[in-house]
Parts: structure tokens; C-alpha cells; sequence
């Protein structure tokens, strides 16, 4: 198993990367802004590119 990210909690059970406890395992995480850009106001304007379905 790859080493756990410290501080990251992922909730998508169904992500190649997530373990029990809600910890995720990636070796990295990506954030983007839906839409582009660089810049985003509430969460909901954000997505994580790092999920990868099992």
C-alpha cells in the first residue's frame, strides 16, 4: 500500500486511492477550478482531478 497522505481526508470510497478511515493514499493531489481559470469563491467551484474510479 502507498503511503498516506498526513491531513488529506477523501469520502469517495469508490476512488482507487482512498483507504479505510477516510485517508487517501495518491501520490499527489490536484485542485482545479471548474470552468478554468485560477481563481474560485466557494468549494463547490472546485474539483479534484486526482480521482481515479476502482
Amino acid at each position: 500500500m502507498a503511503d498516506i497522505l498526513a491531513g488529506v481526508k477523501c469520502t469517495v470510497q469508490n476512488c482507487k486511492y482512498w483507504n479505510s478511515g477516510y485517508k487517501c493514499s495518491a501520490p499527489s493531489i490536484e485542485v482545479n477550478v471548474d470552468g478554468g481559470g485560477t481563481s474560485a469563491s466557494r468549494s463547490p467551484e472546485t474539483n479534484c482531478k486526482t480521482f481515479v474510479p476502482r
